[in-house]
């Protein structure tokens, strides 16, 4: 059973996924909805496998997005930088949550003052970690 059940993982879902992405390219339009085959391909997988509700939930919303797009962070958070030539962009990124907060990491050095009562208390500031090298 767990052979086939990785049979199935392994070529129904990306199966449904390459029929999605082509409907849309044959149609040429991009609808606001998500295909219904795509979501009864992925019930189907979801049960097969053995996947709990709780994971089931998981997988359809999303808690939290990782924002890399520096024109997307200044747009969130109408903030503005100097780090990208003849752009007003400060490079950073953030977490974005389901409930509305925000995390910004990006270099301190770089924030103008009283950017903190700017963003008010639902955004967090953080200096980001870079690895250190061997």
């Amino acid at each position: 059973m767990l052979l086939l059940t990785k049979a199935i993982e392994l070529t129904l879902f990306p199966a449904v996924m390459a029929f999605a992405a082509s409907s849309d390219l044959f149609t040429m339009t991009i609808a606001n909805r998500v295909s219904i085959v795509l979501v009864a391909g992925f019930g189907l997988l979801a049960a097969l496998t053995g996947m709990g509700a709780t994971d089931l939930l998981s997988h359809v919303g999303a808690a939290a997005a990782v924002l890399t797009a520096p024109e997307s962070i200044a747009w969130l958070l109408n903030i503005r930088g100097g780090d990208v030539p003849h752009t007003p962009l400060p490079l950073s990124f953030a977490i974005l949550r389901a409930d509305a907060s925000v995390t910004l990491f990006i270099d301190r050095r770089k924030l103008a003052p009283g950017l903190d009562r700017h963003l008010g208390n639902s955004v967090a500031i953080e200096t980001p970690e870079l690895p250190t090298l061997p």
